[in-house]
């Protein structure tokens, strides 16, 4: 409720019950308080405002889950009026910040580095400017460093559900997280420090757009259909093997199944894929498991690409290369 005091001059008791209708919970609060501010209302108007939203505008909660049917409004309220201030302001700015909530209600809710959402329009003063009104409106927050953005997974929930996957809000949506995760290179960071933390903040991603797969393993929001999440995907993995961490690479496994199931199983993506999985499964140690699947990955590409394509090369040679490790002389001679 102090936060809501501290933001108007309106009277104690309505702020009271604004508070009690939110639950006292701390980010529909805060953006009850940004949305006053911001519209310049009474607490009684918004009160008012927040009654009159439809029932069917309630948040879904996940089993186990407490918290008032008003929270979902006041959520709905504040990323709405925050976008439609912006966009009043500077239509394109206004373009961008949807953009940015897009992208950020279907990546992971750690957040993702501030600097990955500056492609969005060619680096222009713009995006942060856009980025800024979202956060001075209590829609999204920057890290305490200042250097992450991320919103809060019910304020995500939220505009998932709102933009919901197949509709043109949710396929600009499921653009904008796309182009977010195909501008990130990972080789570009300077010291291999900074490369790995780049490259599990990737793979982190990743697993969290593979979650959205429906149960009959299907990509609803189609990221995966998206070939540029399938080169990220496989840039992601052999980076992330490279670099040391090959358990997370293997982690992404689900990932590649989808790409298979949206692509195909012989898209040159889908092989690129599964060809670095096989890498990181020897990187792991586990060879039986790299021996097969790069068994598996060189008869697709032969038969995709011929015996004498360069892809088809390397994964010849990744083969050869965990027979080596496998004590399996004979056969690795046979492929080198």
């Amino acid at each position: 409720m102090a936060r809501l005091l501290d933001d108007n001059d309106g009277d104690e008791k309505t702020a009271a019950a604004i508070a009690e209708a939110l639950g006292d919970l701390p980010v529909a609060v805060a953006q009850a308080a940004a949305t006053i501010r911001d519209n310049r209302y009474t607490f009684k108007v918004y009160l008012l405002e927040l009654k009159n939203y439809p029932i069917s505008d309630v948040v879904t909660r996940v089993e186990g889950e407490d918290y008032p049917d008003a929270v979902g409004s006041a959520l709905r309220v504040a990323y709405r009026s925050a976008l439609k201030r912006i966009t009043s302001k500077n239509s394109k700015q206004g373009e961008i910040a949807e953009a940015q909530l897009g992208a950020l209600s279907l990546l992971a809710a750690s957040g993702v580095p501030e600097r990955w959402l500056t492609p969005m329009d060619g680096g222009s003063p713009r995006t942060r400017r856009a980025l800024t009104a979202l956060v001075d409106a209590s829609v999204c927050e920057r890290s305490e460093d200042g250097t992450r953005v991320r919103l809060h997974r019910l304020q995500a929930q939220v505009i998932r559900e709102d933009w919901a996957a197949g509709s043109e809000a949710g396929a600009r949506a499921t653009e904008a997280a796309v182009t977010v995760l195909a501008a990130v290179d990972i080789t570009s960071r300077e010291s291999f420090e900074e490369q790995r933390r780049e490259a599990l903040d990737l793979a982190e991603q990743l697993r969290t757009v593979a979650a959205w797969e429906d149960r009959s393993g299907q990509d609803p929001w189609g990221l995966f259909s998206d070939p540029r999440t399938a080169w990220t995907l496989a840039h992601a993995i052999k980076e992330t093997s490279e670099l040391g961490a090959p358990q997370e690479a293997l982690s992404l496994a689900d990932a590649v199944d989808l790409c298979a199931t949206a692509l195909g199983d012989d898209h040159d993506l889908t092989l690129a894929c599964r060809n670095n999985l096989a890498s990181a499964y020897r990187g792991a140690g586990r060879l039986d498991e790299a021996i097969d699947l790069s068994d598996r990955t060189l008869s697709e590409r032969e038969r995709v690409l011929g015996p004498d394509h360069p892809d088809t090369l390397v994964t010849r040679n990744n083969l050869a290369g965990a027979y080596q490790d496998a004590g399996r002389l004979d056969e690795a001679i046979d492929l080198f």
